[in-house]
């Protein structure tokens, strides 16, 4: 499935995540339906064809990545037994 950037320069699939992931896009795609009379059942299938971006993902920063969290936030000295002081 090609991907293609901003500029409709390919996107190579090793960059599909980078490049993709927090973008908005235009995805052009078939659909198929086939209606089985039998069991009276509908089956769908779509299948990418392209996609465009056409907003860049916001920028993300690698130092807000690497923060180590606490597991339990004390707001108070009381403590859950679920819950230790990290």
């Amino acid at each position: 499935m090609p991907a293609y950037d901003i500029a409709g320069c390919l996107i190579m699939p090793s960059a599909y995540r980078r490049c993709l992931q927090g973008a908005i896009a235009e995805v052009h795609f078939t659909l198929s339906h086939w209606a089985i009379a039998t069991t009276k059942h509908n089956v769908y299938g779509g299948q990418i064809v392209f996609i465009c971006i056409l907003v860049l993902p916001p920028p993300t920063s690698a130092a807000g990545k690497k923060r180590k969290l606490p597991l339990c936030l004390d707001t108070d000295d009381s403590r859950s037994p679920k819950c230790t002081r990290v």
